[in-house]
């Protein structure tokens, strides 16, 4: 590992946004993909509120944990990815997550995020309900308005509060429902108390 140390903004608790600064700008292959891809230029740079959150490129580890960690920090084979800041319900630069738009890998750097789009669950619903999306690419054609789940677990609860959920489709609606499912653990009563 490098003896270089990340610098926290205290207006930056996690250090996200600084780090994911520290990024590149999105290679012209990689835009012209998300253009062919139904992807506008302007959804890599603002949100569908208008809010300024560039999409950047960077050089990645991702790690066995299900985490990544930026490969100015750690020896290895680093791969590139594009890089994103993963906002928080009540409006904090939570994580960074690191995306392979071709081989659809996503992980965060720093295991905060359980979802993309998760200061989206608060805001208005403009199609009648909040969108859960499969995938990062439809979020990013939406404009990054509603969530894609990134951990199941700790995403059903929050999913479960935010009323009406509108899926893609009618597997994606399956596999939603599947997640949102609660299971109950095993009850057991002991022998003497049951007479």
């Amino acid at each position: 590992m490098s003896d270089t140390f990340q610098n926290f903004a205290p207006d930056d608790p996690f250090g996200a946004i600084s780090e994911q600064a520290r990024g590149r700008i999105v290679p012209q292959a990689a835009r012209e993909w998300f253009i062919a891809s139904g992807v506008p230029p302007i959804n890599l740079v603002k949100t569908w509120a208008g809010y300024s959150d560039l999409v950047l490129h960077d050089d990645v580890i991702f790690l066995d944990n299900g985490c990544f960690e930026f490969g100015r920090y750690r020896q290895g084979k680093a791969q590139q990815a594009l890089t994103f800041v993963a906002w928080s319900l009540d409006g904090y630069a939570d994580d960074v997550i690191a995306w392979q738009a071709t081989t659809d890998r996503i992980a965060p750097w720093l295991g905060h995020a359980c979802m993309l789009g998760e200061d989206n669950l608060t805001g208005p619903c403009l199609e009648g309900g909040l969108v859960v999306h499969s995938t990062p690419l439809e979020w990013f054609r939406d404009k990054r308005a509603g969530v894609v789940v990134l951990d199941p677990v700790r995403s059903a609860p929050l999913l479960r509060d935010a009323g009406t959920l509108l899926a893609g489709s009618l597997d994606a609606a399956k596999k939603l429902k599947k997640l949102l499912a609660v299971e109950l653990p095993n009850i057991l009563v002991p022998q003497e108390a049951s007479a």
